[in-house]
């Protein structure tokens, strides 16, 4: 488990590592690399998203 402050200062990065490391589809099998660089581009626009807000 990531812990909350990593994600507080920085997001981006721990997104990223829990995709890599924690996060599974919906088969309970690690996300391929393609879509892990899908989602963390989404992410990011969020982030952008809620900075702006």
């Amino acid at each position: 488990m990531i812990p909350e402050h990593d994600w507080r200062n920085a997001p981006l990065q721990t997104f990223r590592l829990w995709q890599e490391t924690d996060a599974t589809g919906a088969t309970r099998r690690p996300f391929s690399v393609r879509s892990i660089v899908q989602h963390v581009a989404m992410f990011e626009r969020f982030v952008r998203h809620l900075a702006r807000s």
